[in-house]
């Protein structure tokens, strides 16, 4: 099992940021790769979510199943096929008033030798894509900006 942990410090309020990584709805609107997301109901308390991702012409469509302690954490996971197991939790820390430690933890591994050799290096680097493309929204969306447009 592969593990990749990201850690970023920002100047903006824990809701905000966990607000935009818990709208899942809008991921295709900012974050790499995203092409499709629909929520599809809830099963006990996680939500349930289908996506479809793509690179270089491949495409990939798998149901996860999200948890959420608002404004602690966010949890996300999966067994389905690209994967054979994912499983990311966002942890939101307030170290400071209007200031977050925005962490992901990812445990991974992918269901198929083929698609473990192309994703290998892939996956690190679009999870560190996805981090940044998460500041950038909380920074073009922030409360505090007079004017700001979500």
């Amino acid at each position: 099992m592969a593990t990749l942990s990201l850690a970023r410090d920002v100047t903006f309020p824990r809701d905000h940021v966990y607000d935009i990584v818990a709208d899942v709805a809008r991921y295709p609107d900012f974050l790499p790769g995203f092409q499709a997301v629909r929520v599809e109901g809830h099963r006990g308390h996680e939500l349930i979510v289908r996506q479809s991702l793509g690179l270089k012409g491949l495409r990939q469509t798998f149901r996860t199943y999200a948890t959420f302690d608002r404004p602690n954490w966010i949890r996300i996971r999966t067994t389905e096929r690209p994967f054979r197991t994912l499983d990311q939790v966002w942890r939101f820390e307030e170290p400071k008033s209007h200031q977050t430690r925005v962490r992901l933890d990812v445990e991974y591994t992918f269901s198929d030798p083929l698609v473990k050799r192309f994703s290998e290096r892939l996956f690190p680097f679009l999870m560190r894509q996805s981090m940044d493309a998460f500041i950038d929204r909380a920074r073009r969306t922030d409360p505090r900006r007079a004017g700001h447009n979500r």
